[in-house]
C-alpha cells in the first residue's frame, strides 16, 4: 500500500514566476491589438496585478481582450484574487518598471 503525499495549500507557496509568465503569453495569443503597449504582471501571496498599457483611447474591443486575457490567466491560479488595471498610456510615456514584463509592443 503506497503512501499519499500530505496535501498542501497552494498558497504556501508563492506563485511560480516562470510558470506565470508562459500562462500570460498563453492567454494572449490572439488578443494584442496595434494599440496594446505593454502587459506586466505582479504578485503577492493573495492577489495577481496584470496591467495593460494601452496608446490612445481605450476600445470596446480592447477592453474586452484584457477582461479575456485576464479570466484565461487566471483560470489557472483560482486561489488567487485578480485586479486588472487597464490603462492608457500614450506613446511617448514610458511604461511603469513594476512588475514582471509580458509583452512589449515594438517602438521608436
Amino acid at each position: 500500500m503506497s503512501q499519499q503525499p500530505p496535501k498542501s495549500n497552494k498558497k504556501d507557496y508563492p506563485l511560480d514566476r516562470v510558470n506565470a509568465i508562459l500562462s500570460m503569453n498563453r492567454a494572449l495569443w490572439g488578443e494584442v491589438s496595434p494599440a496594446l503597449r505593454s502587459v506586466r504582471i505582479k504578485w503577492d501571496n493573495e492577489i495577481v496585478d496584470l496591467y495593460f498599457y494601452y496608446d490612445g483611447e481605450i476600445s470596446e474591443e480592447d477592453n474586452e481582450s484584457a477582461e479575456c486575457i485576464a479570466t484565461e490567466f487566471i483560470a489557472g491560479y483560482p486561489e488567487y484574487k485578480l485586479e486588472v488595471h487597464i490603462l492608457r498610456w500614450d506613446y511617448p510615456k514610458s511604461i511603469p518598471e513594476e512588475g514582471e514584463p509580458i509583452y512589449y509592443r515594438r517602438e521608436s
